[in-house]
């Protein structure tokens, strides 16, 4: 990494980043049978500001050590939200929960102080739980990492992640026991930093790629808190990206082996503004080479006075006529071309317009100019660079389709989506049945509304007892690319305790600068929702006008202790009636 006019104190990074977790070992202190190790993303956690808000991922491994069978069915893990110092995330948006492995499943998000979790402080505490889903899974010999994601709150500080493990040396449920731990994560004072510039494969993003087929598109990711990028390549003046986002797909890559320069600015677009008084800006650099597996050879001038055998690839940029011509090696043309009869039994790529009669074609042909192929029967591999459109339908039926990647999860907001995609919304029940919780979540696009209600409902018996329940419900809709789709929550007034609530957004296919939406604003659904509470009417005053009647039948008063009597017998015999308490959404 290079820098201009400011040098970096490597010393000083080098020690941020050892401290950026500080790690309790998770056999020790609670008595966790599992060992518990944190990792950060980015490395170095930094704090939000109020013009850069900054996310941050707390992936949590948790290993069995110990050499012996160690059995879980639960783990508990609770992050610190506010605005404080020693809280790492912030309370709104809520911070999201993730897990590696479909064994387990997130049962509930539920906000707690420090008290509750035993802890001498009046801290929140967003509070995960992680279930097993299966017994024959209770044995942990298998990769388990969970994951937490958020907005990192303004102060600087440590912040202890609390652990809370249900676990045994049994394979017997009954056995288990609630043990704890914790570990510190230190949030710093943000600082400029450009770092990870990788190339990868788009259908790969996470698998770094140093060597490139001639013409694949090459996707270019880096981390950096920079608020302006710029991407040059070999022999180019220009730069050929410049931005915000810190990812860029180059569609079409390169045809020869290419150095890419990153420069990272925190200064905005240098071709804008006007800068004063001997302002010095400092930029950032990295650096990043690819191969190209069959580059494009350019030699200056080729003579060739007798016969020409072509054993590997044979391209021609001009007008072509090859008549009953058969290559076993590949064929690349960019000009005008007329084959007749041509037999290409390895590579044909083709980039200008072509004309194919009878050809054949035993490998991979890939067009990247217009092309039109009636009754085309390609017996290996068929690659399509640009857009392709499928009028009579697209069919699949004797071998996979695979269109949908991963699912993320998102907060309510307002998006467009650059892809098509499915959106799902979940809302949950808290952990405790006994508190009044009612929520709905809803969710809209193009036409479409969909709603869901969940918490703790009430229900009746066939001998009309009252009971609560937990209740949850989900929804899912489709996206089409370039339309608006929002999403809220809402609620109940009166509750207790909040629902949990989240939502994930299932991209089909990915977009050409790698980001599947984008979210435009925090504006969510506009719903309105109310509840009914039924408070019952008091009757005393007919009880004391009954009392009265009675006295002014036998013409007496009714002796004082009797009287009390009386009335309180018919006040346990009174029949509830009620009346309707409403409480909407606006109120």
């Amino acid at each position: 990494m290079k820098q201009n006019n400011v040098k970096e104190d490597k010393t000083l990074t080098a020690r941020r980043k050892r401290g950026s977790e500080k790690k309790t070992n998770g056999n020790g202190g609670g008595g966790c049978l599992l060992t518990y190790l944190p990792s950060t993303f980015p490395s170095t956690v930094q704090v939000s500001t109020s013009q850069t808000p900054m996310q941050a991922i707390v992936n949590t491994a948790a290993l069995n050590q110990s050499g012996s069978p160690v059995y879980c069915n639960q783990v508990l893990i609770a992050v610190p939200i506010g605005t404080a110092a020693n809280e790492l995330f912030a309370a709104f948006p809520a911070p999201t929960a993730a897990v590696n492995t479909g064994k387990w499943a997130i049962t509930s998000m539920v906000v707690k102080h420090g008290r509750e979790l035993g802890l001498d402080t009046d801290v929140d505490y967003a509070t995960f739980t992680f279930q097993c889903r299966d017994q024959s899974d209770f044995l942990i010999n298998y990769n388990l990492v969970f994951g937490l994601q958020g907005r990192v709150s303004l102060l600087t500080g440590d912040s202890e992640i609390m652990i809370g493990e249900q676990s045994g040396t049994s394979s017997d449920p009954n056995t288990f026991t609630l043990k704890r731990t914790s570990y510190t994560v230190t949030a710093y004072t943000p600082q400029f930093y450009l770092q990870n510039f990788v190339a990868t494969v788009p259908t790969a993003p996470t698998v770094p790629a140093s060597e490139f087929a001639n013409g694949a598109n090459i996707r270019l990711s880096w981390e950096s808190n920079g608020t302006f990028f710029q991407i040059y390549e070999k022999n180019n003046p220009m730069p050929i990206y410049s931005g915000s986002q810190t990812v860029y797909t180059m569609a079409g890559g390169v045809a020869t082996d290419t150095t890419f320069v990153l420069v990272a600015m925190m200064t905005g677009n240098p071709a804008t503004g006007s800068a004063q008084g001997g302002f010095a800006p400092i930029y950032l650099y990295e650096e990043v080479t690819v191969t190209i597996s069959n580059p494009d050879l350019k030699p200056k001038s080729s003579t060739i006075a007798g016969n020409a055998h072509v054993g590997g690839t044979f391209g021609v940029t001009g007008k072509t006529t090859l008549s009953n011509a058969s290559l076993s090696g590949t064929l690349g043309v960019s000009g005008q071309t007329n084959l007749g009869n041509a037999n290409v039994g390895g590579t044909l790529g083709v980039s200008g317009q072509t004309n194919l009669t009878n050809a054949i074609v035993g490998g991979t042909l890939t067009a990247s100019g217009s092309s039109t192929l009636s009754n085309t029967a390609v017996n290996g591999t068929l690659g399509v660079s640009g857009a392709a459109s499928f009028s009579g339908g697209l069919f699949g039926t004797n071998s996979p389709v695979g269109i949908m990647t991963a699912a993320q999860g998102v907060n309510p907001g307002s998006f467009v989506a650059h892809t098509d995609g499915l959106v799902i919304g979940a809302v949950s029940w808290p952990a405790n049945p006994d508190l009044y919780c009612m929520c709905w979540i809803i969710g809209n696009t193009n036409g479409i509304v969909v709603a869901a209600t969940g918490g703790n409902h009430g229900a009746f018996a066939n001998d009309w007892t009252k009971w609560r329940a937990s209740n949850g419900n989900t929804f899912m809709f489709p996206v089409s690319k370039g339309n608006r789709w929002s999403l809220g929550v809402a609620q109940a007034p009166s509750n207790e305790i909040a629902a949990p609530t989240s939502f994930y957004w299932v991209p089909l296919g990915t977009a050409a600068n790698g980001n599947t939406f984008e979210r435009v604003s925090d504006e969510q659904p506009e719903f309105k929702v109310s509840e009914v509470h039924r408070r019952p009417v008091r009757n005393d005053e007919y009880i004391r006008e009954l009392v009265a009647t009675i006295e002014a039948i036998f013409d007496k008063p009714i002796e004082r202790m009797l009287r009390k009597r009386l009335i309180n017998v018919l006040t346990k015999m009174q029949v509830e009636e009620y009346e309707n308490e409403s409480y909407s959404g606006d109120d």
